[in-house]
């Protein structure tokens, strides 16, 4: 899908799910930076929060822990 800018005020939602299937893209630090600088600024123009797997705040600490995670799928371990 996508979001229409001019129907943003008007635009109702719980929730926006981001996700990254692996193994996949050839170089998964990359395409996840790609994935969480897209991620925060739809939570910047939605006024929205960025939250991880356990509905708490996406911490950078748990950024890293996500990164590591696709560099071991990505090597397959």
């Amino acid at each position: 899908g996508y979001l229409d800018p001019q129907e943003a005020d008007s635009f109702p939602t719980l929730c926006l799910i981001v996700f990254m299937n692996l193994p996949g893209p050839e170089r998964p630090e990359v395409a996840f930076d790609d994935m969480l600088r897209t991620t925060r600024k739809l939570a910047e123009w939605l006024k929205a929060d960025v939250l991880d797997d356990q509905r708490q705040p996406l911490t950078e600490e748990r950024v890293e822990s996500l990164k590591r995670d696709a560099r071991l799928c990505a090597d397959g371990q």
